[in-house]
């Protein structure tokens, strides 16, 4: 068995899908290929997603939703920014959308915060922002008791896949 073929065998017996292919930041609606429906099937969450809404004003970002209209009415969303130009007013906007958030902790990433019961005139949803160099991204599901573990387990892919 060849090296390669072992790792990826190791990786389905771990994660329980193949990993996507190398994302580039600032690819525009190609980055929401950070995320998939079989990523979030895998997590226990839109076992009705069918597919992917992008949208994106500029190669350097995406917001993508997979399930619902968006994270902030109880879909499952994740919106992706190469802040090259600006990190710092990059987080300073997205956390300025947010009540205080706490720290994440998540590892892998220069900075993280999180917030389990955001509300944004719909249901209560779960929200992971991190940043990892010029890579800054917002995750928002559903909130309810395995939110935190299903955020940092998509958020782990996303910064496994994102290149850049």
């Amino acid at each position: 068995m060849t090296h390669a073929l072992a790792m990826t065998l190791g990786w389905l017996v771990l994660s329980g899908s193949p990993p996507a292919p190398s994302v580039a930041l600032g690819s525009g609606a190609k980055m929401c290929e950070a995320l998939t429906v079989a990523d979030l099937k895998a997590a226990g969450l839109a076992p009705d997603a069918k597919g992917l809404s992008a949208n994106v004003p500029e190669p350097t970002s995406a917001y993508c939703v997979y399930a619902g209209k968006s994270g902030a009415t109880g879909g499952i969303e994740l919106d992706l920014f190469d802040a090259a130009g600006d990190v710092k007013g990059t987080w300073e906007t997205i956390l300025g959308e947010m009540a205080p958030p706490k720290p994440a902790g998540l590892p892998g990433t220069d900075e993280s915060v999180i917030d389990l019961e955001a509300v944004s005139g719909g249901p209560k949803f779960a929200v992971l922002v991190a940043r990892r160099g010029n890579l800054v991204f917002s995750l928002s599901l559903p909130a309810g008791p395995k939110a935190k573990d299903q955020l940092f387990s998509l958020a782990k892919l996303v910064l496994a896949r994102v290149k850049g």
